[in-house]
């Protein structure tokens, strides 16, 4: 029920995520998959005295739900590290501290924001995010479902559409919107864990759930700017993807950027934007690099009459001088070199070795 609140205790930090799903399948929110539920899963920072002393380790996990936010306050003995795996989660987290410290990270984060009394961080549950606490810690994170919270931007930010919006930042929690934000979050989950509490009878939820998605905008709007996991390296639109295939499929035949358009299903101009964006090269530079590649193949399996010329031919490398330089910067050898080198060993050879 909406305002109740539940506590477990762990002695296996890689426990902890199994524990949760016993008690909340199904999930505690209609905005998380089981799959999104088991991407979160906890491990002990130092493997090693994981190793050597797993008696040591314990947790108190207390979960609470207000509305659709669902507040989770875990009291670690030791340092242990939560990741977020794949397929992330469609969710923003408010990750803080009460007691001790910690720090958050991801892939594209040049350095970790640290998690105190002073400082927290927003951040979206994209895949290879990692919340690290130190030993005798007491942390929280309140999890928002994302379309809840870019709806909320959008009112009190006027934009004109959710798409695009990132509220991922660092929180300053010393004072200001972030200092009421962290205030506020650890007096409704206090309030929450209250059995005679308005809460538990239902009142006054949604006015709750509506002031802090507001605090929490504004806190996130004016603290400081990150890059999220998801916007450092975009998903490729199917497009990019299409023509990839099509080129690995097609290496040895006449290709033009006009005929890799119409297999990936979109216009020249669009396709030569989207490999610009997505994979930094033009989609010619990219039949190149795959001829390369498919060219390296055949050699070090050669077993035949074959030649450089003839394989650069294949590949449609029409000057052969060309051909071995682009090979060469590429592979570190001549493709002579490699393909005496894949007649001496060939793949029948190389099986029974």
């Amino acid at each position: 029920m909406s305002g109740s609140m539940v506590t477990l205790e762990v002695n296996d930090p890689h426990e902890i995520t199994p524990a949760m799903w016993q008690y909340f399948a199904p999930t505690p929110t209609a905005s998380i998959t089981p799959a999104q539920f088991r991407a979160r899963t906890y491990q002990a920072s130092d493997w090693r005295k994981y190793q050597v002393d797993k008696d040591a380790y314990h947790t108190t996990a207390s979960v609470a739900k207000l509305g659709s936010i669902c507040f989770t306050q875990m009291a670690d003995r030791e340092a242990i590290d939560m990741v977020i795996k794949t397929p992330g989660l469609e969710l923003y987290c408010l990750s803080l501290v009460r007691s001790g410290a910690g720090a958050v990270t991801w892939r594209g984060l040049r350095d970790p924001i640290a998690l105190s009394a002073s400082g927290a961080v927003v951040f979206h549950a994209n895949p290879n995010t990692i919340v690290s606490t130190d030993r005798q810690c007491l942390r929280m994170n309140v999890w928002l479902p994302a379309s809840l919270l870019h709806n909320e931007a959008q009112l009190l930010l006027e934009t004109s559409s959710a798409r695009g919006l990132d509220l991922t930042a660092a929180i300053n929690a010393a004072d200001g919107p972030g200092a009421t934000l962290c205030r506020m979050t650890c007096t409704l989950f206090d309030t929450l864990a209250q059995p005679d509490s308005a809460f538990a009878a239902g009142f006054g939820l949604a006015a709750a759930e509506e002031l802090l998605l507001q605090l929490l905008v504004l806190a996130a709007a004016g603290g400081q700017r990150l890059p999220s996991a998801g916007a450092t390296k975009p998903a490729a639109p199917v497009a990019v993807r299409r023509a990839e295939d099509f080129i690995r499929a097609n290496a040895d035949a006449p290709l033009t950027v006009a005929r890799i358009a119409q297999a990936a299903g979109c216009s020249v101009r669009a396709l030569q934007l989207a490999f610009r964006r997505f994979r930094h090269v033009s989609p010619m530079a990219v039949v190149r690099d795959v001829r390369l590649e498919q060219a390296y193949r055949l050699m070090a399996a050669a077993d035949g009459p074959q030649t450089v010329t003839g394989i650069a031919a294949r590949f449609h490398f029409e000057n052969a001088g060309r051909f071995a330089a682009a090979y060469r910067r590429r592979f570190g050898r001549n493709p002579s070199e490699a393909l005496r080198a894949g007649r001496r060993v060939s793949p029948f050879d190389a099986d029974n070795d």
